[in-house]
């Protein structure tokens, strides 16, 4: 973390710009990031053109649902609110 501390500015942060800026091969302490659970086009497949929950994607494909919403991210795909869904008690609206 030397580094940081001399940035006055956090471990991600520089971890950050180190991939942005295609630094792992000088850095190799960087853990590079994990392969994506499925593709863009499945991910959009199922997400937006079948509807499907990040929950049940997750379970397809033999994730958590954290994972999913980071490779929706990743590939530029939004993450949206679905009709009915009350956000005060987190329950489907009839």
């Amino acid at each position: 973390m030397p580094i940081a501390r001399e940035c006055g500015c956090s471990l991600g942060t520089v971890r950050a710009a180190v991939r942005r800026l295609h630094l792992e091969d000088l850095a190799p302490h960087v853990r590079p990031p994990a392969p994506p659970c499925a593709s863009a086009e499945n991910l959009r497949t199922l997400y937006v053109d079948q509807a499907m929950s990040l929950e049940s994607i997750a379970k397809g494909v033999g994730h958590e649902p954290t994972k999913v919403r980071a490779d929706l991210s990743r590939f530029g795909i939004r993450p949206y609110r679905r009709p009915g869904f009350r956000e005060t008690d987190g329950a489907w609206a009839d």
